[in-house]
């Protein structure tokens, strides 16, 4: 009999830890469980205004993409451009080196004479 005080008296024990464990921890205050939910609530609201602002700043990069892409397309013929006028122009400079005097004499008589006849001022050519 004696084992079965025993067990008996830690049974009883158990069960009064039990009870005063659940006791002591479901008494305690849960009004924090409400302050955390609005803590939540407004922690949510401000992700939404965050994603609506973000939403606008990716239409906002978007845009700015489009321009940017279009304005490297107009500096690339403007670069296409510049090439062919810098070869055009290589190509005259390389004819006019190659002149001799009497060439180029009559090369700038017959280009100024025109002007004159023109009634064009030659000093605005370059």
């Amino acid at each position: 009999m004696s084992f079965k005080k025993n067990v008996f008296s830690i049974l009883s024990l158990v069960v009064v830890v039990s009870l005063s464990c659940w006791l002591f921890f479901s008494s305690e205050d849960t009004s924090y469980v409400e302050d955390y939910n609005n803590k939540i609530k407004v922690l949510e609201l401000k992700i939404d205004s965050l994603h609506t602002i973000n939403g606008g700043l990716v239409i906002k990069i978007d845009t700015l993409n489009q321009a940017i892409n279009k304005l490297d397309s107009q500096i690339g013929l403007k670069d296409s451009k510049i090439s062919t006028l810098k070869n055009t122009i290589n190509e005259k400079v390389t004819a006019v080196d190659t002149f001799s005097n009497s060439e180029l004499e009559m090369f700038f008589t017959n280009r100024y004479n025109k002007d004159i006849f023109r009634g064009t001022d030659s000093t605005s050519h370059n």
